[in-house]
């Protein structure tokens, strides 16, 4: 047994040391034509564990080119996102898509299952708009929050081979990967994930012989139709389609796209409590993990916080922006202009950086007002909570 385990030791690090020889001889080709000798050959050593729904040898390899700071692994993760989010085999190509969707409500923003109809009608819509008449197209049958999207490469994996299993309506279940309720929020992103499937690359996508113009109002029709779609599956939220990508370029796509999108829907909220944006003070402040452990990548947060002129030292909505400490200045100024941009009153960007602190008795994070002190979200006064968001309180 004992020599069983040394074995599979020592095969995963001659894996991971093949990927890391590969991922470092792509960073140093200098033309494409080397690039295409080595990708042959770094694409198979990478996909041949993904195909066994197995992803440790490339976390290995990762890690390793990670404590060396080394290049290469920017090289490697490019790599390995992308062959966990496509497959190839003997009946052709396969795809994962995601369509990001933003929302923001008064209620709960929903998720889980949504009409067959929606989901019939939006892959179709994709199907016009992107892929061949050669290729097929295969739904989820859920609303995704971000915590209900795969992170590990292999998951990712498995989500693709669930959707591209072939189905007699074109609707796959996935209700397996709704865990969890999210938390609730009056701004999130909710995803559909789609797999395409054809028989070669070329017959996966319309070619690309429109103009810029002409692409542009596809996408916008896209998102259009498919705002349209799904309005009575979001009654009571206001939703703003993305555009489809593969899975990981949605996936991010959609984090940063939700960081405007969060800020403005935080006045549009505040402001449906029957105020206007010129009666707002916002005020922006960095939170950061003080004492105790802490780990290389744990970020920083920006907490952005809404008073009113009448009641200047409460706070009555906030939101919290993610943030990595090198990053914190540039982001505090973009949201400052991103509330400059809806109109608010006054903006008080804080320079002093306060502790990461949440409420004790309900987890909600706490935010600094205008004068900085750090304090509980409270509604205004005279606001009849069970009235204005009635299943977010």
């Amino acid at each position: 047994m004992a020599n069983n385990f040394s074995s599979d030791i020592t095969d995963m690090d001659e894996a991971a040391s093949e990927l890391i020889r590969y991922a470092r001889l792509a960073t140093e080709a200098t033309s494409r034509f080397e690039d295409g000798v080595v990708d042959t050959g770094f694409e198979s050593a990478v996909r041949a564990p993904l195909d066994k729904r197995e992803d440790a040898v490339i976390e290995t390899a990762l890690n390793r080119l990670k404590e060396e700071e080394s290049p290469a692994y920017e090289e490697l993760l490019s790599m390995a996102e992308d062959c966990a989010q496509t497959r190839v085999d003997a009946k052709g190509v396969h795809l994962l898509v995601l369509i990001p969707i933003m929302c923001w409500s008064r209620y709960l923003i929903p998720h889980g299952k949504i009409s067959n109809e929606a989901l019939k009608a939006t892959a179709e819509l994709f199907q016009k708009g992107w892929a061949t008449e050669k290729a097929t197209v295969q739904i989820g049958d859920c609303l995704l929050s971000a915590d209900h999207l795969p992170e590990g490469l292999a998951d990712v994996r498995h989500l693709l081979d669930r959707l591209t299993k072939k189905t007699k309506t074109g609707i796959v279940d996935i209700a397996k990967v709704v865990t969890t309720t999210p938390p609730p929020d009056f701004a999130d992103v909710r995803y559909l994930a789609l797999g395409v499937s054809a028989p070669d690359t070329a017959s996966l996508f319309h070619p690309l012989n429109q103009s810029y113009e002409e692409r542009a109002r596809t996408v916008m029709d896209f998102c259009l139709g498919v705002r349209e779609i799904l309005q009575n599956d979001f009654i009571g939220t206001m939703i703003d389609v993305q555009p489809p990508a593969s899975f990981f370029s949605g996936w991010r796509q959609a984090d940063a796209t939700m960081r405007i999108f969060a800020v403005r829907s935080l006045v549009d909220y505040v402001c449906c409590m029957g105020y206007s944006p010129a009666d707002l003070i916002a005020t922006t402040a960095v939170f950061t993990k003080m004492g105790g452990e802490t780990h290389e990548g744990d970020g920083d947060e920006i907490r952005v916080s809404i008073s009113v002129k009448d009641q200047p030292s409460k706070v009555v909505a906030g939101v919290v922006a993610p943030s990595m400490p090198e990053d914190n200045d540039n982001n505090q100024t973009f949201i400052g202009a991103v509330l400059d941009n809806c109109r608010v009153g006054r903006i008080i960007p804080l320079t002093q950086t306060f502790p990461m602190e949440w409420c004790e008795e309900c987890g909600a994070p706490l935010y600094a007002n205008p004068e900085g002190y750090v304090c509980h979200i409270e509604p205004p006064a005279g606001l009849d909570e069970s009235k204005f968001a009635p299943t977010l309180n």
